[in-house]
C-alpha cells in the first residue's frame, strides 16, 4: 500500500461533468487532504485545464475493487516505484540485482497495461466522435 500524503499526484477516474457525460480518460489530481489510507480530498484539472475539486474521494489501494462513482488511483509509475521500494527494503543485499530485475519486469507489465488502456480509450473516444 502506498501511503497518501498531501501534494502527491493521483489519477481521478469516472468523474462526471455537468453534461452528465462520464470522463473516460484519467484526470490529474493533487492530494489536498488525507482522511485515511483510502479516503482523500483532491484538487485537479480536467482535459481542458479547468480546475475541479472532490472531497472524500475513494483512493484505490492494492487490489481494491473498482466501484461506481468517482475514485482515485495511483499512476502506474508510482505503483512500480512502490514495488521497487518494497523489494529493496526487504531484500538481502546479495540478491539486490536479481530483485531489481524482478521489479523492472513488474514495471514493464504495468507500462504495457497502461498502453493498452490508452489504446482502449482512444477507440472509445473514436467511437463516440465518429473518428
Amino acid at each position: 500500500m502506498i501511503v497518501p500524503t498531501i501534494g502527491r499526484v493521483v489519477w481521478v477516474l469516472n468523474r462526471y461533468h455537468a453534461s452528465s457525460r462520464r470522463v473516460v480518460q484519467p484526470e490529474v489530481g493533487l492530494i489536498a487532504f488525507v482522511h485515511g489510507d483510502r479516503l482523500i480530498n483532491v484538487a485537479g484539472f480536467d482535459r481542458h485545464g479547468l480546475p475541479f475539486a472532490l472531497t472524500e474521494l475513494r483512493l484505490l489501494q492494492d487490489d481494491d475493487p473498482i466501484s461506481d462513482g468517482s475514485y482515485a488511483q495511483w499512476m502506474p509509475y508510482q505503483m512500480g516505484q512502490a514495488v521497487l521500494e518494497t523489494v529493496l527494503r526487504e531484500c538481502d543485499p546479495s540478491k539486490t540485482e536479481y530483485l531489481l530485475k524482478i521489479a523492472d519486469t513488474k514495471l514493464s507489465v504495468i507500462e504495457k497495461d497502461l498502453e493498452q488502456l490508452r489504446r482502449d480509450m482512444e477507440g472509445t473516444v473514436g467511437e463516440k466522435t465518429g473518428l
